[in-house]
């Protein structure tokens, strides 16, 4: 009712303040049902906090008094006492309580399940367990299918939550992952062996050491790992880290899971990843990556799709980005572009600006180089961005394949961090780099295989000369892409590192999302 209030007051309004008068009850609506909301989630807890979570992300598409209200959610989660985390270690892990000795009192709690610290009895290692909230397994399939049911409901009420039914169907998949910590358990040894793999992240980026003797469905116990939050700027200083260098080891790992390994960690904020020196090179980090609950895998055809898409944003090809864009389902030029604004965070005149089609709008590039400090004119312009896009960007987020959405996530939180870090362009030039050496190595791997199949013939065959021919070339044009690729990576660095002119003094363009904030603490 307050919404079809807000939206009738000021009708016959003869001074001309009828707008004025409108966003002012907009705005205040916005207010009151944010905190509805919020109240609603904070005394259902369980599923619904995860879902005001959920929402405290969605700054790109929710009003921002809707994400402000609900942000607190993310770090202010209910304990549950001592009394009933023993009742689920006496059922779940018996031997735990016999062989440690835990702390009463939670080092971190979270909307799904609280951590405590402990020590082992014949060793004195010190672990981390992790306890899923009693009788939240329970309940859940209940409470996520009155949110479906209103997220459907609300739909057709409110413009707010058109196109937004697919959040109750990813509510329901990423817990049906997080209450089984024992796909967790396999998620961290699965991130390991693919980290171990490669040069850029080996004895570099680890995970805890699951005691799988200990942990079951709803227990999960691990070592316990020293660290500083990857975003504390000030304590990785102290440890005479370079935060540039952090920044730049988290988004290759990631970039390396979503376009090499498929496997992807799609909850990496800031609590989940811990900095501290490598014990071989001092003046290196190393991080420790936590919180393996919620992971998506991607198919080789879709990760192979992804990569294509992201080198084509990466280069400003604008056909092959909408030839991308539909293979992902999303169709129509329109809809290409806000694809690639979204995933990018800038604006589509910054994205083909190696084109020379468009002017610099240097209020879009105090976004790109990830100011925390932004303009109230750069403000004003994403508010304004998604209030007339805002079904538009429901609509790809509801045509992309429900994988991705999770990928989108993790992409946001890298971001987050990053631009906590002043570490500017890192996300953009990991996943331009991997994503199009991906492509250059499958491209590369079927000229290899047509080769192969002519080798049988006589080596001064027409068929094989033809086939030789044609491996060459393919090998130098991915060569050539790839050394343009890097030159254009070298000159956004340089572009995006150099002082932002005045935003007063910058020309039109089309304004950019702003990043999600991270989520909740594990």
């Amino acid at each position: 009712m307050m919404y079809k209030f807000a939206s009738r007051r000021g009708w016959g309004d003869s001074t001309g303040d009828a707008q004025r008068i409108y966003s002012s009850n907009l705005s205040n609506a916005h207010e009151t049902g944010a905190g509805l909301v919020r109240r609603t989630c904070e005394q259902n807890g369980g599923v619904y906090v995860k879902l005001g979570q959920m929402l405290a992300q969605l700054d790109h598409l929710l009003p921002l008094a809707y994400v402000e209200a609900l942000r607190p959610l993310l770090d202010a989660c209910p304990q549950q006492p001592w009394r009933t985390v023993e009742k689920v270690l006496k059922s779940e892990s018996p031997l735990l309580l016999e062989h440690s000795d835990i702390d009463r009192a939670p080092v971190a709690t979270a909307s799904l399940a609280q951590v405590h610290r402990a020590r082992l009895k014949n060793s004195d290692d010190e672990i981390a367990v992790k306890v899923q909230h009693d009788g939240l397994a329970r309940h859940s399939h209940w409470d996520v299918r009155v949110i479906q049911s209103l997220l459907l409901i609300g739909a057709k009420q409110f413009e707010l939550l058109r196109n937004m039914e697919w959040l109750g169907d990813e509510l329901e998949s990423s817990l049906k992952d997080e209450l089984n910590f024992s796909l967790e358990a396999e998620n961290c040894a699965k991130c390991a062996q693919n980290l171990s793999q490669s040069s850029t992240t080996r004895d570099s980026v680890l995970t805890p050491k699951i005691l799988s003797e200990y942990s079951s469905g709803s227990v999960l116990v691990m070592s316990w790992e020293h660290g500083v939050p990857v975003d504390d700027v000030a304590g990785i200083r102290a440890l005479g880290l370079k935060p540039r260098d952090v920044s730049h080891l988290l988004a290759s790992a990631l970039a390396e899971q979503i376009f090499v390994h498929g496997h992807v960690h799609c909850d990496p904020h800031a609590a989940n990843v811990l900095v501290r020196q490598h014990p071989n090179h001092p003046h290196s980090p190393q991080l420790v990556v936590l919180d393996h609950g919620l992971y998506r895998t991607l198919a080789p055809e879709l990760r192979l799709g992804y990569a294509r898409l992201w080198m084509a944003i990466a280069c400003g090809d604008r056909d092959t980005i909408y030839n991308c864009a539909k293979e992902l389902g999303v169709d129509g030029e329109q809809n290409a572009k806000m694809l690639a604004m979204m995933l990018t965070l800038r604006p589509w005149d910054i994205i083909e600006l190696d084109r020379g089609e468009h002017s610099v709008d240097h209020a879009a590039l105090e976004l790109v180089r990830g100011s925390d400090e932004m303009s109230d004119e750069v403000r004003k312009r994403i508010h304004d961005f998604i209030v007339e896009n805002h079904d538009s960007m429901g609509k790809v987020l509801s045509s992309v394949p429900r994988e991705l959405l999770l990928i989108f996530k993790t992409s946001d939180c890298v971001r987050a961090i990053e631009r906590r870090l002043g570490a500017h362009w890192g996300w953009l030039q990991a996943t331009a780099r991997i994503s199009s050496q991906v492509v250059a190595d499958h491209e590369r791997l079927i000229a290899r295989e047509r080769a192969a199949n002519t080798s049988s013939s006589h080596p001064w065959s027409p068929a094989r000369l033809s086939s030789n021919a044609g491996l060459v070339l393919t090998w130098t044009r991915v060569s050539l892409n790839r050394a343009i690729l890097e030159l254009q990576l070298a000159l956004l660095s340089l572009l995006g590192t150099s002082p932002a002119q005045s935003s007063q003094n910058a020309s039109p363009s089309p304004p950019t999302t702003s990043a999600p904030s991270p989520s909740e603490t594990e």
